[in-house]
């Protein structure tokens, strides 16, 4: 072996080296993923709060000015898996879906009454978990690295559903602790659809702090959603009751 290539052959191998080093160093700098979710459910108001609500009544207004739309959504759920949600869209309908903690479903003006099975019924599950959708137990998390969102840094972590296995990619503020952006991508029946959601504006709400503000693209549509109200008054029993449509479906099987 020549002189150059054993010389070209130990530089080679002490870039690799240094490179290794240098992910390795990274790699320490990253905080763990518990620590930041902590940091965050504290931000909102702490789990001991967390813990007391039962019921959650969200009111909101959307807008996607591309389509000249806006649209009002009521979105109910209960603990510990119940989840029922309507969407007006003037001059179109009422968009519905819900899940009783067993079955899965949706009503729309376009496709009708479905029941929903594979990833539909995963995405609904995650959707349904009272506690996991707000201080995200139940999930298994990462630490991806850093990013930047509304001109401040973020840490971004990949967040897995442990009874689903459904991802999506959360950024929290370094400083707040507050979750700036999400990212996710849905399973419909025309596909899939990635969804990435920046909040903004938090508000008390209970005791609670919830972002107010989203602005949502999907599929490259731009969408803005507003929080108007949230309740956590009981919510009874019947408002997650299977609709008429869904139930006759079911007894076709």
């Amino acid at each position: 072996m020549s002189v150059r290539n054993s010389l070209g052959r130990s530089f080679a191998l002490a870039a690799v080296a240094l490179a290794m080093t240098a992910g390795a160093a990274d790699a320490q700098q990253l905080p763990p993923a518990q620590q930041i979710v902590d940091k965050y459910v504290e931000a909102i108001g702490g789990r001991a709060v967390i813990a007391r609500q039962r019921h959650r009544r969200i009111v909101s207004e959307s807008t996607m000015p591309a389509m000249g739309l806006t649209m009002s959504t009521e979105m109910l759920t209960s603990s510990p898996n119940k989840m029922v949600m309507k969407i007006d869209i003037p001059g179109m309908g009422v968009m519905s879906s819900g899940y009783d903690g067993t079955v899965a479903w949706s009503n729309n003006p376009m496709q009708g009454p479905r029941v929903l099975d594979g990833s539909e019924l995963k995405e609904a599950v995650r959707g349904a978990d009272f506690s996991g959708s707000i201080d995200y137990t139940g999930h298994r998390s990462e630490t991806l690295g850093e990013m930047t969102v509304a001109g401040r840094p973020c840490w971004n972590l990949k967040m897995t559903h442990i009874a689903t296995g459904m991802e999506q990619e959360n950024c929290f503020d370094k400083e707040s602790g507050l979750l700036v952006r999400t990212s996710t991508k849905t399973q419909g029946p025309t596909g899939e659809t990635q969804v990435v959601a920046v909040l903004s504006e938090y508000k008390d709400f209970g005791g609670i702090k919830m972002a107010t503000r989203s602005v949502l693209s999907i599929n490259g549509q731009e969408m803005t959603g507003t929080v108007k109200s949230v309740s956590y008054d009981p919510i009874d029993a019947s408002a997650y009751a299977l609709p008429a449509e869904i139930r006759a479906l079911r007894a076709q099987d």
